[in-house]
């Protein structure tokens, strides 16, 4: 099937240190042959990009938002905002989906254990969860507090670890995904049963089919999701009972 998806305007900048989002995606649309452009997302950078099948997607810090969302709206161009910790409001004047996490497998978590979570509080169960990334992310982790919150487990109780190191020893992430990984565990208790979940992610290779995936369902449904803030696991997964 022929993708829908005709240009990929990439906002972030690459590091000179070490791989990042905005490099992973450039070196998987490069692969692909996606035609991309790369901007750091100032108004100026969304002028003449304006086209069918055309879609911005934002790895950038979050306080770089409210320009970059600017630059859409002046422009009319779709927005994923594939960063954690942005906040995202009412009132947009473009479609904006907001996708901290990328992974299909994470966003069908998403849609699938709310219903699980509700079950073991209801039967009393003791539910813990934790998570650790790499030493250079910063902030919280929306995708673990999200899942530990289906579980009834506050954000403030989940446990978290920035540590290359203790990833190295004690949760067997291979060296060379060190610069980017995820742990994301969830366990629960029940009269002498135990239930574990365990999300792992080694380096970012599940995020570029993930986002393409999110664009495509966008572009094939633009009917449906027209201005407003959308979110991505509820756009792929919403009409599947």
């Amino acid at each position: 099937m022929t993708s829908l998806l005709k240009r990929m305007i990439i906002i972030g900048r690459t590091r000179p240190d070490r791989a990042n989002m905005t490099s992973t995606l450039i070196d998987g649309c490069t692969k692909l042959g996606i035609p991309f452009t790369r901007v750091d997302g100032n108004m100026g950078d969304f002028v003449g990009m304006k086209g069918e099948g055309t879609v911005a997607v934002m790895v950038s810090s979050p306080e770089r938002y409210p320009k970059i969302l600017a630059g859409c709206e002046m422009c009319s161009i779709p927005l994923v905002v594939a960063t954690s910790n942005v906040p995202l409001q009412d009132g947009v004047t473009v479609p904006v989906i907001s996708a901290p996490n990328l992974s299909l497998l994470s966003c069908a978590t998403f849609d699938a254990l709310p219903r699980l979570g509700t079950l073991i509080q209801s039967l009393g169960g003791q539910c813990f969860s934790a998570e650790i990334h790499q030493d250079s992310k910063k902030g919280k982790s929306p995708t673990a507090e999200r899942i530990a919150g289906m579980f009834g487990v506050k954000p403030e109780n989940v446990g978290s670890v920035r540590s290359n190191s203790s990833a190295a020893v004690f949760s067997d992430v291979p060296p060379e995904h060190l610069s980017g990984f995820a742990r994301i565990g969830v366990v629960a208790k029940l009269h002498g049963m135990t239930f574990k979940m365990m999300l792992e992610s080694n380096g970012r290779e599940s995020y570029l089919p993930g986002l393409l995936a999110i664009i495509e369902k966008f572009l094939q449904n633009q009917d449906k999701f027209g201005p407003g803030i959308w979110q991505a696991d509820q756009m792929m997964f919403g009409d599947i009972k």
